[in-house]
This record gives structure tokens, sequence and C-alpha cells, in this order.
């Protein structure tokens, strides 16, 4: 593969994979936005500023959702990893078959270049032998 298809190929999947990586991404921010910060906002803001200890009782008080928050992570994440790994697979994976069917195409067309050049060969070295050693043998032709 030259330089210049790499190049495109590896624009390509970092498109492709742009996608998965912006919503696995998204859902874990979301997740723990709603599951921990949003909880926590609330109940500091809820607490005058200047007392410290009524503000620390509301932090440990607070309605955090840790359930919300750790599964938005772990399936964030999956999708994450599943939908890059699926982007890397397709993009490469396609470059790779491309990439066996040029050698192969390449491979047959010497294979066959080769084998009628040595045919061709072969039949001069047999019609010439056969003149050599039997030139007494007659043919279709001598008999008529």
């Amino acid at each position: 593969m030259d330089f210049k298809t790499a190049v495109v190929k590896s624009l390509k999947y970092n498109a492709v994979a742009l996608v998965p990586t912006l919503i696995g991404v998204g859902l874990m921010i979301g997740s723990i936005w709603f599951g921990v910060v949003d909880p926590l906002f609330d109940s500091v803001l809820s607490v005058e500023q200047a007392d410290t200890s009524t503000a620390m009782e509301a932090i440990e008080t607070a309605e955090y959702s840790l359930w919300i928050a750790i599964t938005g992570v772990v399936v964030g994440y999956i999708i994450y990893r599943v939908g890059r790994t699926a982007a890397l697979f397709q993009i490469h994976g396609t470059a790779v078959i491309e990439e066996v069917d040029e050698i192969e195409t390449e491979t047959t067309e010497t294979d066959v270049s080769t084998t009628t050049t040595h045919s061709e060969e072969r039949k001069a070295e047999v019609t010439e032998l056969i003149e050599e050693d039997s030139p007494d043998i007659p043919t279709e032709k001598t008999n008529n």
C-alpha cells in the first residue's frame, strides 16, 4: 500500500471512529453529571455561603445516584471501545482485502504469462525433438 492510500484510509478511520467516541464519551459525562455533579451542586447551592459546616453536611447528605453514574460510565465506555474497534475492522479490513486482491491479481497475471511462455517453449522443443529423432515416420500428408 502506498503512502497516499494509507493516509486516506487513516483519515477515513478517524472520521468514522469519531462517532462512537462522541457517543460513548457523551454518555459517560452525562451520567456522571446527572448522577453526581448535579445533586452535588443542588445541595451546595441550597446552603448559604458563609456556613461551611452546613455545606459539608449538605454534601454528605446529597442524593447522589451512583447507579446512574456507574452504569452510564460502563455503557459509555463499551460503546466507545466496541464502536472504535468495529470502525477499525471495517476500514482496515477492507484495505487488507483490497491489497490481497491486488497481489493475487498481479501473481495470477505473472503465473499466466510465465505458464504461456513455458508451454510455448516446451512445444517448440518437443517439435524439434520429434523432427530430429524420427524423420521417417509418415504423416497424414505423405500417406495421401
